[in-house]
């Protein structure tokens, strides 16, 4: 799915996987740069690049999906916290 502008605009936070993609992003939407972010900069211990996985091995199938799950928890604990916060 591409993303358009609308999204862009309406997105809180945008999350990318690959550092290629958010200098597109931000090149072709200049106002996202305040809210674009790779999705692995809360965490560590997970590749910078989480790699596409699209037509490749189940084995790199497993390993995107165990990083994004990685690098999903810092930012679910700071959504939550936000939540508690807000409340």
């Amino acid at each position: 799915m591409a993303v358009t502008e609308t999204m862009v605009r309406r997105a809180d936070v945008v999350l990318i996987m690959e550092l290629s993609q958010a200098v597109a992003v931000t090149r072709r939407f200049p106002r996202a740069r305040r809210k674009t972010f790779l999705l692995s900069c809360l965490a560590p211990e997970v590749p910078m690049d989480i790699e596409d996985p699209a037509g490749k091995d189940d084995a790199t199938v497993d390993a995107c999906l165990d990083h994004v799950a990685q690098a999903l928890k810092p930012v679910i604990e700071i959504l939550a916290h936000r939540g508690t916060a807000a409340a």
